[in-house]
């Protein structure tokens, strides 16, 4: 299981725009249940690409690692 969410991390971290897409996705989701239609565009907060996503998922899948082996 660590070794899944660490790989989602990683593709998180690396895939350019992925990020900015699950949020406008979500956000589009959410206006969707609840107001059973989308809403008009409007503008929203543009998401940097986190690097640092890769790493975490990096070190997770090296502590998951570690402590299987021992």
């Amino acid at each position: 299981m660590g070794v899944t969410v660490a790989c989602v991390f990683i593709v998180l971290g690396l895939v350019p725009g992925l990020v900015q897409e699950v949020a406008d996705h979500l956000s589009n989701a959410a206006d969707l249940l609840l107001f059973r239609s989308p809403l008009p565009s409007r503008s929203r907060t543009d998401f940097e690409q986190p690097r640092w996503f890769a790493l975490v998922g990096a070190t997770q899948v090296g502590i998951t690692l570690l402590l299987y082996l021992n």
